[in-house]
């Protein structure tokens, strides 16, 4: 369940456990500082290379530094559910409701491996036309930057693209596939 998407993206599918995490925790960047607090994930089962299981959590939902409370993915959707300003038990809420209970749903999670991942998207966006920056869209940039401080240095996401093993605990979520974009998942059974 392990593909490479393009060039510079790269999805992990696997199964959910039903199974959301809300106690609160930090997440590292590679020196150690506190870069966001986990406020919900969710655990995503996949196959390594050697068809081995494998998990990682998945966030979802993260607390800046700042006391901002930031979704990992769909602010488009959420927006039209919630309104501008959602409190933490509504975002919490919006994700809980796609995956809590619904244990063996298949999911896909794009994620980027290395930092030149991120700055060749935005370099792609502008050739389009399309540039990511503060003054274009503060929530996109944001994200991406979160991204980075977590990507940087740490080769053990080049070691998730490469065998699909880890030592990771927690990978931010980027953008979800099939999980939000209208193709139903199918659900696996479960031991």
């Amino acid at each position: 369940m392990w593909q490479s998407k393009v060039s510079f993206t790269y999805t992990l599918a696997g199964i959910t456990d039903g199974v959301v995490v809300e106690e609160p925790f930090e997440i590292n960047g590679p020196t150690g500082e506190v870069i966001a607090t986990n406020e919900l994930a969710t655990r995503v089962f996949y196959l390594n290379k050697d068809k081995k299981l494998r998990s990682i959590l998945m966030s979802l939902v993260v607390r800046l530094p700042d006391g901002k409370v930031f979704p990992l993915d769909r602010l488009d959707l959420m927006k039209k559910e919630l309104g501008d300003k959602p409190t933490l038990e509504q975002e919490k809420g919006y994700f809980k409701k796609y995956f809590e209970g619904k244990r063996g749903k298949v999911v896909a999670f794009v994620f980027y491996a290395t930092v030149d991942d991120i700055d060749k998207l935005f370099k792609k966006a502008a050739d389009q036309g399309h540039p990511v920056n503060q003054d274009s869209d503060p929530y996109v940039y944001a994200k991406y930057q979160l991204g980075k401080k977590q990507i940087e240095g740490q080769g053990e996401f080049q070691k998730l693209v490469e065998t699909g093993d880890t030592n990771l605990g927690i990978i931010l979520l980027t953008r979800g596939t099939s999980d939000f974009c209208g193709k139903e998942p199918e659900f696996v059974k479960l031991p």
